[in-house]
């Protein structure tokens, strides 16, 4: 959450400290709202297409809800300008627009960006969360980009990662989710572990005494390899747990007492650290999207003197 605020900030793509500022005043009035009613959510003072399609009721539930707005924004960023859709700059335009003086109308406007045709949010935990992910079969032949890989991801996750898309953090100056306090670690990690993939008793990924077991087998940001470009956007949610320039703001931020695995590059690695891109952006061909941003290109040229470099 604190990687998706520090987007919505930034001018190169389209953010600015007064779309931070509403979006976080407005999902801090929203929460309230979303609180003060029983069950929660059910209050008319919530703008129609944002209210919960089903009753909340548990706390599963709530933080369901509660990831439908906190998800459009981190799908957004995660994805800005890899394609035709909705940019992070639609959304702050949306969050800055003076002709709605409510912010919860801008809210629920830029939430229809993201989601358009949706009457209301889905809330229901066993609908939206446990039944597809615990759906065995696979997709059709041919599905192309309508195939569905969740379980896997999700199980990959649970099984390895041990790392969620959370609301939650020590910040909250620097997160304007912070009031969706249902995304946690538990809820939006743990429990869902448990009940899609009926595991009994599911506390955490499979660990070691020198920490996660994916990390103790790979290297973690101590790559067991050589002849290694490691590529990231600094607008990219998942990047605070990569290989990183050591000046970064979200360096080190995936350290923790239980799992500390220091970054050490080799001489044959090199990092690629791309401004105001997002996931997997440097992957996409060049100008694909329009022209490609200076930061763009200086990466591509940087990859392509690398790769020729493994196999001259």
């Amino acid at each position: 959450a604190m990687v998706v605020g520090s987007a919505l900030k930034y001018p190169l793509i389209g953010g600015s400290q007064e779309c931070y500022d509403n979006l976080g005043l407005a999902i801090k009035q929203f929460e309230s709202i979303v609180e003060s009613s029983d069950p929660p959510a059910s209050s008319e003072k919530i703008p129609d297409s944002l209210r919960p399609c089903t009753p909340i009721q548990n706390i599963q539930d709530l933080s369901f809800y509660q990831t439908q707005i906190f998800g459009a924004y981190q799908g957004v960023v995660q994805y800005n300008m890899e394609a035709r859709g909705t940019t992070v700059k639609n959304l702050c335009e949306a969050m800055t627009n003076s002709s709605a003086s409510d912010l919860l109308i801008r809210l629920e406007n830029s939430i229809k960006m993201v989601y358009p045709g949706f009457k209301c949010l889905p809330s229901s935990f066993e609908q939206g969360v446990v039944e597809p992910l615990a759906n065995t079969s696979f997709s059709g032949p041919n599905c192309d980009m309508s195939c569905s890989s969740m379980r896997q991801w999700i199980y990959q996750s649970c099984n390895e990662f041990g790392f969620f898309q959370t609301t939650t953090s020590e910040d909250s100056t620097s997160n304007p989710f912070f009031p969706f306090a249902a995304v946690n670690s538990i809820a939006a990690g743990v429990n869902v572990c448990a009940a899609a993939y009926n595991i009994s008793e599911y506390k955490s990924p499979r660990a070691n005494s020198a920490g996660l077991a994916a990390n103790t087998k790979y290297g973690a940001r101590d790559l067991i390899s050589s002849n290694i470009t490691i590529v990231n956007g600094n607008m990219d949610p998942w990047h605070s747990l990569g290989i990183i320039n050591t000046t970064a703001p979200f360096f080190d931020s995936g350290v923790s007492k239980e799992s500390h695995f220091a970054q050490h590059i080799s001489d044959s690695e090199s990092i690629v650290f791309i401004d105001g891109t997002a996931h997997c952006r440097d992957m996409y061909a060049s100008n694909l999207f329009g022209p490609d941003s200076e930061p763009i290109q200086i990466a591509h040229d940087h990859i392509r003197a690398n790769v020729g470099a493994y196999i001259s």
